[in-house]
């Protein structure tokens, strides 16, 4: 036996016409098996038979990946005026709370400590306890000790917490926010485009019609994805077989890129043949097809 392919017509921006044409040929029993980046279709299926399926393809809208952000801008927000004021507030209740209760001490009668009794020496109590150093003389009321306790295990507490996320952002600063879903993308400033070929997918969501009405037309789909790997300024929509293609081709020459995608698809297919109707090698196109889609040949 000899195996003999007819190729259908190369037409670019019509695939849809070209997808009826080669199972067009089923029907006619012109050949017996249709071969070919085929979708398994519900509306096909009345008029040829398909095989089981041996290709799942996520189209998925690729966006630029999230930058680190600067060490100094990651510390603001850390470090940031809220928390200089929440720490400023916390203080000086602190030494209020002090010197008032050293004088509530005082007027019922109670001996206090001389460096609890003046706003200055109040002051310096708190800043050395916060900073490590000991006091020249301790609180001597009970009340007065109890809350010098709460203030020295405050003091331990809070510098050990953000001293830990200091060395963190000194390790690992971050990234910055990126798009996630289509709303985001709309409102960005980044560009996005895709070829005319995706213009027959069914887009349900309403930000699509923002953005086919501003979007960048490409030639094809590895000149977007090309651009969006190298300029990491645009974002279009590409399918996951042809995205992992290109990205092993970059890998061949020690170029590393990743890839990032929105949180949804835009929608899934799956890839068949298609016989005629009653064809015999069904069966036998199936069992070979589960043996090669089970040990992985097509996705290597």
């Amino acid at each position: 036996m000899t195996a003999e392919y007819n190729v259908s017509a190369n037409t670019k921006y019509f695939y849809y016409r070209m997808f009826l044409q080669t199972v067009g040929q089923r029907g006619t029993v012109s050949s017996d098996i249709a071969v070919g980046g085929l979708l398994l279709h519900s509306s096909i299926i009345g008029i040829v038979e398909a095989t089981i399926p041996y290709l799942y393809i996520r189209v998925t809208w690729g966006v630029p990946c999230p930058k680190p952000p600067s060490l100094w801008k990651s510390i603001f927000i850390i470090f940031g005026s809220l928390f200089g004021a929440c720490f400023s507030v916390v203080e000086i209740l602190t030494v209020i709370i002090m010197w008032l209760l050293a004088k509530y001490e005082t007027q019922i009668h109670v001996r206090e400590s001389a460096n609890c009794m003046t706003n200055i020496y109040c002051i310096y109590n708190v800043w050395a306890v916060l900073f490590g150093v000991s006091l020249p003389q301790k609180p001597i009321s009970f009340s007065l000790r109890i809350f010098f306790i709460a203030w020295v295990w405050y003091s331990v507490a809070m510098p050990t917490v953000y001293q830990v996320f200091f060395i963190g952002l000194l390790v690992n600063p971050g990234f910055e926010e990126s798009a996630t879903t289509l709303n985001d993308l709309n409102q960005s400033v980044i560009d996005y485009g895709y070829p005319v070929e995706i213009d027959s997918l069914p887009f349900s969501d309403p930000p699509y019609i923002i953005i086919k009405t501003n979007r960048t037309i490409c030639e094809s789909f590895y000149k977007c994805l090309q651009r969006a790997l190298e300029r990491k300024d645009f974002a279009t929509i590409f399918d996951s077989f042809h995205a992992e293609y290109f990205i092993t081709i970059l890998l061949f020459h020690n170029i590393h890129v990743p890839i990032c995608t929105l949180q949804e698809d835009v929608i899934m297919f799956r890839l068949s043949m298609y016989v005629a109707k009653g064809n015999p090698l069904l069966r036998r196109f199936n069992e070979i097809i589960t043996r090669v889609f089970e040990a992985g040949l097509i996705e290597n």
